[in-house]
């Protein structure tokens, strides 16, 4: 583990690294100080296609340190896994935009931050404009029917899905709806986890009905 002090350093050593492609600092605890540090010094890497920092405690103060950041990379960064630094509904909040504007993403994990209904509605928009998105991981955020309708809607956009875990959101079935009048644009998808959300089994079977054939939809 790097911890707040390794990760300071670390970020005094990435202004010297403009041309690294792939950048993995998960599981090492740098929390909203160090991380906020390092997350502010990521503008300098014009070149960084693979971002990983999953696990670090960031929150929400750490999303905000992210966020201005990001649109550095619009061009260049194809796989970003921010899941499980507790970012809340107001660190989704401050992230949307900047997750909306990497118009290159082909994969992008943001599995429990437990962003709630709040988080939900704000990351729907910037999902519709990840038009290359393959890989999109949004598990155990509890996003309820309200954020869980909105990313419903929004997935209508994202053609290119081949996996989608949506699982654990708890959106209930008029989001539930809302997904089936999605998917069948979603014709490369080959992947739908759906465990633990609440929805009535007649809402199941349409799922199943309009989902593409060669698609594994898991209710859990």
């Amino acid at each position: 583990e790097l911890g707040a002090g390794g990760g300071g350093m670390l970020a005094c050593v990435l202004h010297r690294c403009a041309s690294l492609r792939s950048l993995n600092v998960s599981s090492n605890a740098l929390e909203a100080g160090a991380g906020g540090v390092l997350c502010a010094s990521l503008s300098s890497l014009t070149s960084l296609q693979v971002l990983q920092l999953h696990t670090n405690g960031l929150g929400p103060a750490g999303a905000a340190l992210l966020a201005p950041s990001l649109p550095a990379h619009a061009r260049s960064l194809t796989h970003l896994d921010l899941s499980s630094n507790g970012f809340g509904p107001e660190g989704a909040v401050a992230l949307a935009g900047a997750v909306g504007a990497l118009t290159e993403l082909q994969k992008l994990s943001l599995g429990y931050n437990q962003v709630g209904p709040r988080g939900g509605m704000a990351l729907g928009p910037a999902f519709a404009r990840l038009a290359m998105l393959t890989d999109l991981d949004i598990t155990g955020n509890t996003m309820e029917k309200e954020g869980g309708s909105a990313v419903a809607e929004a997935l209508a956009s994202t053609t290119a899905l081949t996996a989608l875990q949506f699982g654990y959101n708890q959106i209930g079935p008029k989001a539930g709806q809302r997904l089936a009048q999605s998917l069948p644009v979603l014709s490369s998808l080959t992947t739908l986890g759906l465990s633990e959300s609440h929805l009535e089994d007649a809402v199941k079977e349409e799922l199943r009905r309009v989902a593409p054939s060669e698609c594994n939809v898991i209710f859990g």
